[in-house]
């Protein structure tokens, strides 16, 4: 019993990463080529995406029938998951609170 854990203890720590740190929060961005709009959105993003750290994925809905069909008179829609943060037009004030409530904690 006492050398399976030894060995546990041993394996664990010859395995474990130095340094492991939160993964990044992703959001997505529901866009269209030819929407000023859905532009204007994506380069708002940007001072937000450095400060915070987060991926953002882009969708153009005209690809996809079915998110064309969800999101057709909406976009520009900024999601996380499934969550609506704002469509239309960037929701600063509450892009920088859901960002803060988000935030990745990084571990050492």
């Amino acid at each position: 019993m006492t050398f399976t854990l030894i060995a546990v203890f041993i394996l664990q720590s010859v395995f474990r990463l130095p340094h492991r740190k939160a993964s990044a929060m992703k959001l997505t961005l529901m866009f269209r080529e030819y929407c000023s709009l859905c532009h204007k959105m994506r380069e708002q993003l940007k001072p937000y995406q450095e400060a915070f750290g987060f991926e953002l994925e882009i969708f153009d809905v005209d690809e996809d029938p079915v998110l064309e069909e969800q999101y057709n008179e909406l976009v520009p829609v900024l999601l996380d998951g499934d969550e609506e943060i704002c469509h239309w037009f960037l929701d600063e004030e509450k892009l920088k609170a859901w960002l803060e409530e988000k935030k990745p904690i990084v571990q050492a």
